[in-house]
């Protein structure tokens, strides 16, 4: 291993600032190493130099961890504790104690005791504890020997440390640290850190040293810890010992060992660049002559690869001749088979073309004998009809035949009564004519009066039409009346659509817009009650369907198609079970309660990814792409329930049709692409109409939506909304208004006809009175001329007798009239009844004449069926020949096939072998290797032949020996990575060397200027310390002998006392000499804490005094350190103070090796 010291800065404030600031790092040697360059091939494994044998420096990365920054963040000169400073010493079974626990003050602390009374095992506990040796305390030889005489157990030593936040990993260990160090027996042991907490944090012996390396604890220098025999050696030393001891306690000996071993390393490291160099140059004239013989073995192998690809073609081309001749035997077989099939298909036809004709024979003369007996029945039925309906029409018949009878009995009596009044009116003239009395005159005049407007009524009523015509009123005003009736209630109807379509639009002036009030206006208050009960089901309900749906800007001219076609499943919800499906329809039903409005369905659909239907054919727009669904469940829904995929929208009927339809009518195909019905616009936009094709016939349906009632569902806002509402208002009350025009007409025309027939009926009131009111004054009339007659003695009146027979035949007529109307209603009254009789009948003949005519046809249809059913029994019997023949041709040929294809079988299995031979880096993929050129398999073994000629009087076949491509392959490769490797490794060091060099140079003349400055500053202190006693003395430093003398002169002013050979100075001062120059080097070690044992040996009372003065003079000028004597001596001079403490041990007791915890003892406070 070789250490580098790193550059440190040298100021004039901190004397110890390069040796805490300076880092020892350690570089790795391998003697015998291979390192790939970067970017290595493939980023392979580095591969070993076959002869080269060289070295790699991996130079250490600039310290970036938390020791690397202990100078910074040390603070130097202030008055706390440092961290490292020891706040306790226990042991247990240690040397000369059972058991001991020594708490020390941070600052300085006198141990003072007897000789034996085992001061030293404290100062051997804290050296054991921090990783010393057990010879480096010259008080054993191994670890065993510490355990206390007499005990077979283990010996425990604990050093709590103290801790502070720019410590040692103080997160983790806390303010304390505490070393505990097991001895074993016979041997063995070992460390445990633990915190402050008093828990273990690690047991590892790498951690301890990590530790003292941060915390700059040295227990092997002895500037830090001077024990006796230290103490004894630098006293009694020459001044080579002295300067060795220098070099030790500034750590410049240790330094300087680690800048020479870099000096031999970078020797080595320069031969071990100079083989490898030399070697590096023989490698290129190695590589020149692999690559010469690798190129010759390429051409070798490319013959060789030729030869074998034209193998590959030899063997593949019998394969395809085989091949060949079983692709024509195939051939060969599927045209006989086609030919085969076909002659079985004619048969089979024409078979099915018999067995067709007998069974449509069989089913036409079913049908003909089923017609037959159909029409028997019906002629049964027919018959018994006409029996009825005669039955039924003889009262009609009869009243008819009455009537007749009337009407002639009327006319006869009409005619004698039209005699009658002509005899009467003749004979009234005659008797005015004869009357000689002009009252009498008078009389009959009047009477003739009367006769003539009694006429003249009578004439009235004849022409009136009598009861048939008035009948004919009643039922004209009877419908008008229906009419009136019906047109009021539409126009109810419509006045009750008006009221609710302007609260509809009142509501909407007033309440907030909402987009589902577009699909009912109870809609937005269902779907915040099913929000409501959400929780009730596994997963929400989506719906309603409508909301989920919007209308391309593009695609807006489309609007009532699309919710035309939608209409029905816009108001739907979708759920994903049967579950959810029930409650979702108890919340509907709860909620809408005695409401009247249409409940919607509900849809259970399985919770999937939206679909991904096909997109639209080109000149075809589904339905889908014209509008966006943002939920995926109402997506899959409308294209399960609605097709949206397979509707189609077009801008007019003429391009509808030109699109979809093919051929002509009767024989149109379906729609293209699979679409099932193509929507246009009609009426201008208001309403849609649509066509499909169904059995090659088209089927169109006009004017699907009412564009009256149809309410906007689709890409409604608050505007749209609004207005369409007024629309919607001012459709229903022109609606109503039209429906009152209807109600209005109705009304005249009931009042017209009920007039018309009030008018009749008071005309024939009128005219029957006025007959009354004649016949009243005939009468009167009558009366008076027989009175005046009779007066007269007259009694010879010729006009009383035709008078009475008037009278007669006038009731005749009547009584005729009245018979022909009582015979006028019996017979509407039996027409009424004869009525289904006569429907019956009708319904019967034209059923009868019918199933006649179908029978007919059904005849004519079987006598064609046997006339069609001959000619495939003629064609079967000439294609039966042809398939015996073809069977046999088909039988010789797969016998041939089956040959050759075994044939192939050989030749593949062959070819196969002998690519997987061929072609075994890389293995064959399984691709045939065929000739390109198509060539013969003749011509190809000719082609082979010459290369096999050509290949083995090659002169490189003949001369290669037992050498291999892949040998050379592999020389050339080893040998190309050889030379990179050497290459690379070869700069590598160069650099490294490089850098080293100057790295040492620097390093070397670093360490120079601090050997120079370190001796002033020793002689400079030294020189202080003396002149406290008022002694003098110096530090003289030869470097190149390197030796360290002394000279003291215990007077300052006085020269005689100078010696310049410490050894002959008496014991005293000797001791305080050794004390000055010891704090003199100290002063440049920056160890948290310094233990000297023994350190006033051999000084006198005052010389003492002086040197434990000096002491704590020294002491109060560092602080931040800690300081432990160790001294038998008297130390009255001394008092205990908080940063001053005097732990006084126990005199041992004489024979006793089981020695106890020591009662402790403080002085009092002193500076």
């Amino acid at each position: 291993m070789v250490y580098v010291a790193k550059e440190a800065k040298v100021n004039n404030t901190s004397r110890s600032a390069w040796k805490r600031n300076t880092t020892v790092e350690r570089i790795d040697i391998d003697v015998v190493v291979s390192i790939r360059p970067p970017g290595g091939v493939g980023g392979e494994a580095p591969r070993r130099g076959v002869a080269a044998v060289w070295e790699a420096v991996r130079l250490p990365p600039p310290p970036t961890d938390e020791r690397s920054q202990r100078g910074k963040k040390r603070k130097r000169k202030t008055e706390q504790p440092e961290a490292g400073v020891v706040l306790k010493v226990h042991v247990s079974n240690f040397m000369c104690h059972r058991k001991l626990s020594v708490p020390l003050c941070k600052h300085v602390n006198f141990i003072n005791g007897r000789n034996g009374s085992g001061k030293s095992a404290i100062l051997a506990a804290l050296q054991i504890c921090l990783g010393a040796k057990a010879h480096l305390t010259h008080r054993a030889k191994k670890m065993a020997d510490f355990i206390r005489h007499g005990w077979k157990g283990d010996a425990v030593l604990e050093v709590t440390l103290l801790n502070t936040e720019h410590g040692f990993m103080f997160e983790e260990y806390g303010e304390s640290i505490t070393i505990r160090r097991t001895i074993k027996q016979p041997s063995g042991g070992g460390f445990a850190l633990l915190g402050h907490d008093r828990k273990v944090k690690s047991t590892n012996k790498a951690e301890l040293l990590r530790m003292l390396e941060f915390l700059n604890i040295q227990v092997d220098n002895p500037v830090a810890v001077l024990d006796q025999e230290n103490s004894k050696k630098f006293i009694l030393g020459t001044e080579k010992d002295k300067y060795e001891f220098f070099l030790k306690a500034t750590d410049l000996g240790r330094i300087s060992d680690y800048i020479e071993e870099a000096g031999e390393y970078i020797t080595k490291m320069k031969n071990g660049s100079d083989a490898a160099s030399h070697q590096y140059r023989r490698s290129k004239d190695r590589i020149s002559a692999l690559k010469h013989e690798y190129k010759a073995f390429q051409e070798l192998e490319k013959l060789e690869r030729t030869m074998w690809a034209i193998q590959e073609h030899i063997e593949w081309a019998v394969v395809s001749a085989a091949e060949e001749k079983v692709k024509k035997l195939r051939l060969d077989t599927t045209a006989k088979t086609l030919l085969r099939d076909k002659l079985n298909e004619k048969i089979a036809e024409f078979n099915k073309e018999i067995a067709d004709t007998e069974a449509r024979k069989l089913e036409v003369n079913a049908r003909l004998n089923a017609g037959v007996a159909e029409t028997a029945r019906l002629k049964q039925v027919l018959i018994k009809a006409k029996e009825e309906f005669r039955k039924a029409e003889s009262p009609l018949r009869d009243l008819r035949t009455q009537r007749t009878s009337l009407e002639t009995e009327r006319k006869d009596k009409m005619k004698a009564k039209d005699a009658l009044s002509r005899d009467l009116n003749l004979a009234r003239e005659a008797a005015v004519r004869a009357a000689t009395d002009g009252e009498e005159r008078l009389l009959h005049e009047k009477i003739q009066e009367a006769d003539h407007s009694l006429a003249g009524v009578g004439h009235q009523q004849a022409s009136r039409g009598g009861e048939e015509y008035l009948f004919e009123l009643r039922r004209a005003a009877n419908q008008a009346e229906e009419m009136a009736h019906k047109a009021k209630e539409e126009l109810q109807a419509c006045d009750k659509d008006v009221r609710s379509r302007q609260a509809e639009a009142n509501r909407l002036q007033t309440e907030t817009f909402n987009p589902l009030s577009a699909l009912g206006s109870h809609m937005p208050a269902l779907v915040r009650r099913i929000s409501q009960n959400a929780d009730k089901f596994h997963s929400p309900p989506v719906g309603p369907i409508g909301a989920s749906i919007q209308l391309k800007e593009e695609y807006k001219g489309f609007r009532v198609c699309i919710e035309g076609h939608l209409s029905r499943h816009l108001n739907n919800f979708v759920v994903s079970c049967h579950q959810d499906r029930a409650t979702l329809m108890r919340i509907i039903r709860a909620f809408r309660g005695n409401q009247r409005w249409f409940v919607p369905t509900i849809i259970v659909q399985t919770l999937q990814p939206r679909y991904r239907p096909q997109s639209n054919p080109p000149g075809f727009l589904q339905i889908m792409q014209a509008i966006n669904v943002d939920n995926d469940q109402a997506f899959n829904s409308l294209v399960d329930q609605c097709s949206i995929e397979k509707n189609c929208l077009f801008a007019s009927k003429e391009e509808a049709e030109k699109a979809c339809l093919r051929g002509r009518s009767g024989t149109y195909e379906r729609l293209p692409y699979g679409m099932y019905e193509a929507y246009y616009p009609s009426l201008g936009g208001k309403s849609c109409s649509k066509f499909t094709v169904s059995g090659r016939n088209l089927e169109t349906r006009m004017n699907v939506v009412n564009s009256n009632r149809h309410r906007r569902v689709l890409g409604v806002d608050e505007g749209t909304q609004k207005e369409e509402a007024q629309a919607q208002v001012r459709q229903a009350q022109s609606a109503r208004e039209r429906a009152k025009s209807g109600a209005d007409a109705a009304a005249r025309s009931l009042n017209e006809a009920r007039h018309a027939l009030r008018e009749e009926e008071g005309d024939r009131k009128r005219l029957q009175s006025e007959v009354k009111k004649q016949e009243v004054e005939k009468t009167r009339l009558s009366n008076q001329l027989m009175a005046l007659q009779a007066k007269n003695n007259d009694s010879s009146d010729p006009t009383e007798q035709l008078e009475r027979d008037l009278q007669v035949a006038t009731e005749g007529v009547e009584s005729v009239e009245a018979e022909l109307a009582t015979n006028q209603r019996l017979s509407e009254e039996a027409a009424s009844k004869i009525e289904p009789f006569e429907r019956a009948k009708a319904i019967a003949t034209k059923a009868h004449k019918d199933s006649g005519t179908k029978s007919a046809k059904l005849q004519d249809e079987l006598e064609k069926i046997v006339d069609a059913g001959k000619k495939p029994g003629h064609k079967l019997s000439k294609a039966a020949p042809q398939v015996e023949k073809v069977e046999k041709e088909l039988e010789h040929l797969a016998q041939t096939k089956e040959e050759a294809e075994k044939s192939v079988e050989t030749a593949m299995d062959s070819a196969k072998s002998f690519m997987a031979k061929s072609r075994r880096q890389p293995p064959w993929d399984g691709r045939r290797a065929d000739d390109p050129g198509k060539r013969t398999v003749e011509a190809l073994r000719a082609k082979l032949k010459q290369a096999e000629e050509r290949y083995f009087n090659d002169p490189i076949k003949i001369n290669m020996g037992n050498r291999t491509k892949a040998m050379v392959v592999e020389e050339l490769i080893q040998e190309e990575s050889t030379r990179g490797d050497m290459g690379w490794a070869i700069n590598k060091l160069d650099s490294n060397m490089k850098m080293l060099s100057d790295e040492r140079l620097k390093r070397r003349e670093k360490w120079k200027t601090f050997r120079d400055v370190i001796p002033t500053w020793t002689a400079r202190m030294f020189g202080d310390i003396l002149a406290e006693k008022e002694a003098h003395g110096e530090v003289k430093f030869n470097h190149k002998k390197k030796t360290l003398g002394l000279s003291y002169q215990s007077q300052a002013h006085n020269d005689t006392s100078k010696c310049r050979d410490v050894r002959q100075l008496s014991g005293g001062e000797k001791s305080y000499a050794t004390l000055a120059l010891l704090l003199s080097l100290g002063a440049h070690h920056d160890c948290p804490f310094r233990v000297m044992d023994e350190f006033d040996v051999f000084m006198d009372a005052v010389s003492r005094d002086h040197a434990i003065l000096e002491v704590l003079k020294f002491a109060k000028r560092n602080k931040d350190k800690q300081f432990i004597f160790i001294t038998p001596q008297d130390l009255s001079s001394v008092t205990s103070s908080d940063t001053c403490k005097i732990i006084k041990m126990q005199p041992p007791r004489k024979g006793d090796h089981n020695q106890t915890t020591l009662t402790e003892s403080f002085g009092s406070s002193s500076s």
